[in-house]
């Protein structure tokens, strides 16, 4: 089978498709002034520090128990006793939406992005 002359175009267009598709997330990534470690438990939030910091911070809900460490601007689950240690098995995360979930546990773990020059609702 021979290609012919559209053929030609409409796979030169979905390869520009897939080209431009995977380099939009990098083209339009934000900066944040401020990326913040939000810790859940049970769906309640338990705990918020700055992504910059080097803490531990142990969990104790019931039985269960986590121990999370943000250093070099990374958090990632240390410990757990969870049956299953996916979330230790997970890593560390860095990037503002990348969340760490202990299901076992209830205690999820997300990096949020705070922009400091916010428009303040108030001012108009």
């Amino acid at each position: 089978m021979k290609l012919k002359k559209y053929d030609f175009i409409v796979l030169f267009f979905l390869a520009a498709l897939t080209i431009l598709s995977i380099a939009v997330p990098f083209l339009t990534a934000k900066n944040y002034a401020e990326k913040l470690v939000v810790i859940q438990v049970s769906g309640k939030d338990y705990k918020s520090v700055p992504l910059n910091k080097d803490i531990t911070i142990p969990i104790r809900n019931g039985s269960n128990y986590n121990l999370i460490v943000v250093k070099n601007n990374s958090v990632r689950v240390a410990e757990a006793n969870c049956p299953d240690k996916l979330c230790v098995k997970d890593g560390a995360i860095s990037k503002p939406g990348q969340v760490l979930v202990c299901l076992p546990n209830k205690v999820v773990v997300m990096i949020k992005g705070e922009d400091k020059e916010q428009i303040d609702t108030n001012s108009f």
